[in-house]
């Protein structure tokens, strides 16, 4: 089982040092802890939110940039009901 602690640093060590991380948001459920994180290169050229999705049971990580994605990968079982919504 992964705790909170561990899925953070798992998604902490994820992104490159030439990176500053400046917004962050989480959220979880039964299954999965999921990360939004906002992020710009050191020049501050690039600008961006990447979205990681954490396996509470295995550690494996999914990374998304997009609202469906993380809420495909939160409820499977309704992507079908979602995509028709969208």
């Amino acid at each position: 089982m992964v705790t909170y602690e561990d899925a953070l640093k798992i998604v902490m060590n994820s992104f490159s040092k030439n990176h500053i991380i400046y917004g962050f948001a989480d959220y979880s459920d039964e299954n999965k802890y999921v990360f939004s994180v906002k992020q710009k290169n050191c020049d501050g050229l690039m600008d961006s939110t990447v979205d990681m999705v954490v396996d509470k049971e295995t550690g494996e990580t999914e990374t998304t940039r997009s609202y469906f994605d993380i809420i495909r990968l939160l409820f499977p079982e309704r992507e079908k009901e979602i995509k028709k919504n969208i």
